[in-house]
């Protein structure tokens, strides 16, 4: 939104009526004062010439091992953020996320009713977001008991959210296929 136009105000410039700094004879004869005149252009100090000279052996030999400017240096294609740590610390890090996200699922399996005295190996697919959400969940390979694979699905939307990912993990690194193994107790 603009501003409302002001009224153009105007500068008045006033003479004063206070008595103006003058340079007076003083009782001390000898002391001469005289009159700055501050309207004159004061001369400028006059430039020292440049003189021409070679470069010395050690500037030349200097510049010749110099890193280039950034002028010189092609532009990337695409930036790269520097990676954190080193491939068997980013490693370490992912398979302690992974025990501890076997450790929520498992928290969370609960075997169906009725089927106690059986045992099941269904093998699920998942996908996860950043913050830890469940994305999506599918049976790869089911057990033929179709109570086995509706609580291998419901462990999985039991367990959600589960540990959030580490920053170090790509966003390529969280699907994940395991197999849910339902053991006959006793």
């Amino acid at each position: 939104m603009a501003s409302p136009e002001l009224p153009e105000q105007k500068v008045e410039k006033k003479e004063s009526e206070l008595p103006k700094d003058t340079p007076n004879e003083t009782d001390q004869a000898d002391r001469v004062v005289a009159q700055n005149d501050s309207r004159e252009p004061k001369q400028d100090d006059p430039k020292p010439t440049a003189v021409e000279t070679q470069a010395s052996p050690a500037a030349v030999a200097a510049e010749a091992t110099a890193t280039p400017t950034s002028e010189v240096n092609p532009q990337a294609i695409r930036s790269v953020a520097p990676v954190d740590g080193t491939g068997v610390a980013a490693q370490r890090l992912r398979t302690a996320w992974q025990k501890e996200l076997l450790a929520h699922l498992n928290r969370h399996k609960r075997y169906p009713a009725d089927r106690f005295q059986k045992g099941a190996e269904i093998i699920v697919s998942f996908a996860l977001n950043r913050t830890g959400h469940v994305l999506s969940a599918s049976i790869v390979r089911g057990s033929g008991d179709s109570a086995f694979d509706e609580a291998a699905l419901a462990m999985i939307r039991r367990s959600d959210p589960v540990p959030p990912p580490p920053v170090a993990i790509p966003d390529e690194g969280l699907t994940f296929t395991l197999p849910v193994v339902f053991r006959v107790k006793g």
